[in-house]
């Protein structure tokens, strides 16, 4: 319905405005992305609880099934749930769509193609599955977090050896020029 007033249409405008930047914001949280620019306002308190249960490493089949589909108009309902028979957890796909095994990104595209029947889109589905994965809790969160933990160690430690390196270098210098000279006095007579 079209507001009477100009205050009305106004508040009516924001709140049209309101509501699509959120679906926006919704759709890209079903596809594992978190555009910076999207957040400027901050989360809203049903995003984050929306956040969380994405990022829920076990959720329902019913739920993945339906997240599925919202990854692209080429997920069918039958495709995504032949997917499901296949591999019938979220932690199953995801290590799929992340495994080594994978020497190219053409290689799984082929994959998805012959093995899911995904004809088109199958590079948009296996990144937004990629994307998923980075946004997991388990593949993509504590698996980063504990990356982070065990590179903090190793930092300093490659810090204290390269110091210590230093110092060592600095003293083989120091006694390399000390013995220099001596060779020079000694071969001379006289210093340089």
């Amino acid at each position: 319905p079209r507001a009477e007033n100009k205050e009305e249409r106004v508040k009516q405008t924001a709140n049209t405005q309101i509501a699509s930047l959120t679906a926006v914001r919704r759709a890209a949280m079903i596809r594992g992305v978190f555009p910076k620019d999207l957040y400027k306002m901050g989360e809203m308190f049903e995003e984050t609880i929306l956040r969380f249960d994405l990022a829920n490493p076990d959720p329902s089949i019913e739920s993945l099934l339906n997240r599925l589909r919202a990854f692209d108009k080429v997920m069918t309902y039958l495709k995504s749930e032949d997917m499901l028979i296949e591999l019938p957890a979220k932690r199953l796909l995801l290590k799929y769509v992340t495994s080594p095994f994978w020497k190219d990104d053409a290689q799984i595209y082929k994959d998805f193609e012959k093995h899911f029947r995904v004809i088109r889109n199958a590079n948009i589905i296996v990144d937004t599955l990629r994307d998923v994965a980075a946004t997991d809790l388990e593949t993509g969160i504590v698996a980063s977090s504990y990356q982070e933990i065990v590179d903090i160690p190793d930092y300093l430690l490659k810090i204290m050896v390269s110091r210590k390196v230093q110092d060592e270098a600095q003293g083989s210098l120091g006694q390399a020029r000390e013995a220099l000279e001596e060779l020079r006095v000694q071969g001379t007579g006289q210093r340089w």
